[in-house]
């Protein structure tokens, strides 16, 4: 009992002296926090850990051939000790050294066996590791497809990146290097013990006192490790978006002379890190101190009690040699382990944002039963559609609408009205809080979103273009298209001009996000295709916004000339634009407050009328 309360007594005074070093002072009570978080949250740990191996259920043939091997391989390796066991109990007393060449001979072929063997293994169990890594990468990447357009509006792209790059990352270092270790560990100290206790069960025993001395402190270090190692990963995946940040906005940055700025911000963040990092590799050290310092003190127990009993013949000199490379093994091995079983908990902290993403449901779900239509014609009809985002108030309120096939609607109104998010419903990219949006006929979520996505052609006011050719940006993946049908689409587009400019002509790579063109010039590339796909329904919005007067004049003629049978809904603030359509709605505050042709709008005079007045003086001879 004195013995217990002299290492609760030294275990207590060490994490005192801890927190009277300056070094730890500054986060102590965060960290404290996060001891109790990590206990809280052992259980969900242990689902995420779980989750990890799952990617490894498809090769369950390939893991068992591993593991078998593993076990032939430690169990070739710890035979070695048995053979010089046997070397110094029977031939070096009887001095008949022609069993030597025997015994050569045999450790010969079983090391040579062994080191076959481990080659071989370390080819399957990379194969096997290295497609569990693919696949949980891709399975990442499809999950961001599944999730959709309001994913990718509530989150930013440098989180989306943490994911696919950090997080997948720790998940293929547990396959490559902890879960092997673990099962090969694991492995070697159930076969070292058997023959351990071969040896001698007294000897054996020595451990359990060498382990709790170890587990004294062993967990406490363990713990303040993981917890400093959370801490700096999570700050490191805080500072990799604020470095994606500022590199994205290094224009922006410049021009306003913010520089400094955003590197004091930065250097701050980054000096966080650095000190969470220094305290995860002072506990790491520490903790592999305390590991040597207890089975040292264990090995001269070992050492103490083995002569006695060699002195009095209950151990052979060659079964204490024997057990002694095997104490050391096995004891290195078992600490090894729990330092093992920590660090993938580190690990496992920075998996679990990327178990969350795993399992979210997209908020748009393809239908069980789709029906599927032979052609879409573009007649959609609104019925009661009331619309909000998550954890938004209400934006569309009651709507009906119905678009006949073929019609020209525009939608005008102020800004936050809910014009854009009436072309998102349309496309599907979310589902309506009440109400049934049909296209032809038929609910549009009963339509698979191949289909509706297929009939669709988008131009948003912001334009990607990746960074590849002209010619392939245009094409847009559909590589049925030809050559020439893309010069058609782009002389539409008012762009082919200006493209046969460049210095490679339709083969020109733009950068990245197009940083070649203009702002005009991207938006005539979205416009072209949009042209070579010639969809049946039309989404615009604010399509040529950053477009001249004499270049908007042009696409749109080619937009009526070329979309005289589909389906067109533009949304415009200049007034020009919308002025020839066949329909144009005013939307305020997600209601339909006046619909008609644009003449007859303004002999009304009113909403569309005010909004026309107050933009006239901008626009030149329009009203």
């Amino acid at each position: 009992m004195s013995s217990v309360k002299t290492f609760y007594i030294i275990q207590t005074r060490i994490k005192k002296t801890c927190k009277k070093i300056p070094f730890f002072v500054e986060k102590e009570q965060k960290a404290g926090d996060g001891l109790k978080q990590i206990d809280k949250d052992s259980k969900q740990l242990w689902h995420v850990y779980l989750w990890t191996l799952s990617f490894l259920k498809p090769y369950k043939g390939k893991v068992i051939l591993v593991m078998m091997s593993g076990f032939i391989i430690t169990l070739s390796e710890l035979i070695i000790p048995k053979f010089i066991q046997y070397f110094i109990e029977t031939i070096l007393p009887s001095r008949d050294f022609s069993k030597m060449n025997g015994l050569l001979l045999g450790l010969t072929g079983l090391i040579t066996f062994g080191i076959i063997l481990t080659a071989a293994r370390n080819l399957w169990q990379r194969k096997l590791i290295e497609q569990a890594s693919r696949d949980s990468q891709f399975a990442a990447f499809q999950q961001i497809r599944q999730l959709g357009f309001s994913y990718y509006e509530q989150h930013s792209v440098s989180e989306t990146l943490s994911f696919v790059n950090t997080q997948t990352r720790a998940v293929q270092e547990i396959y490559r290097r902890y879960f092997p270790q673990f099962i090969n560990q694991t492995l070697f100290i159930a076969i070292s013990l058997y023959f351990m206790i071969q040896i001698s069960i007294l000897l054996t025993l020595i451990i359990i006192p060498s382990f709790i001395l170890y587990y004294i402190f062993g967990p406490w270090l363990e713990k303040k490790a993981t917890v400093y190692g959370r801490q700096s990963a999570e700050g490191f995946r805080t500072l990799q978006t604020k470095l994606y940040e500022s590199l994205a906005s290094m224009e922006e940055l410049r021009i306003l002379g913010y520089m400094n700025w955003d590197m004091k911000r930065i250097q701050k963040l980054h000096e966080q890190v650095r000190q969470d990092h220094e305290k995860n590799v002072f506990f790491a050290y520490l903790r592999g101190s305390n590991r040597r310092l207890t089975y040292y003190i264990g090995a001269l127990a070992t050492f103490g009690v083995g002569i006695y009993l060699v002195k009095n013949g209950q151990l052979t000199t060659g079964g204490f040699v024997a057990y002694i490379l095997y104490y050391f093994s096995a004891m290195h091995m078992l600490t090894s382990i729990v330092t093992l079983l920590t660090e993938q908990r580190i690990l496992t902290f920075q998996i679990e944002p990327l178990y969350h993403f795993m399992k979210k449901t997209p908020d748009i779900r393809e239908p069980q039963q789709p029906i599927l239509l032979e052609q879409v014609k573009g007649d959609i009809v609104f019925h009661d559609i009331d619309f909000h985002y998550p954890n938004h108030p209400p934006l569309l309120k009651g709507m009906n609408l119905h678009i006949r096939r073929g019609e020209k609607v525009a939608l005008v109104g102020t800004s936050g009205g809910g014009k854009t998010s009436f072309l998102k419903l349309i496309g599907r990219f979310y589902d309506p809080a009440s109400g049934v949006i049909t296209i032809d006929g038929i609910d549009l979520r009963r339509l698979p979103t191949s289909q509706i996505r297929a009939a669709m052609g988008f131009v948003f006011q912001e334009t990607f273009l990746f960074n590849m050719s002209v010619k392939d940006n245009i094409r847009f993946g559909d590589t049925s298209l030809t050559d020439q049908q893309l010069v058609e689409a782009a002389k539409k587009a008012d762009c082919d001009s200006f493209i046969r400019e460049l210095e490679h002509g339709y083969d020109t790579i733009l950068g990245e996000r197009g940083l070649k063109l203009s702002g005009g010039q991207k938006q005539k590339i979205a416009i072209a295709r949009l042209f070579a796909k010639n969809p049946s329904i039309v989404l615009l919005d604010e399509a040529t916004a950053s477009l001249d007067s004499v270049s908007e004049q042009k696409v749109q003629q080619a937009l009526h000339q070329t979309f005289k049978e589909s389906t067109v809904i533009a949304i415009a603030h200049r007034l020009s634009t919308v002025r020839h359509f066949d329909r144009i709605i005013f939307i305020k505050d997600g209601c339909i407050l006046e619909a008609g042709h644009f003449n007859e709008l303004m002999r009304k005079k009113g909403h569309f009328y005010q909004l026309a007045s107050d933009r006239s003086e901008k626009e030149a001879g329009v009203t």
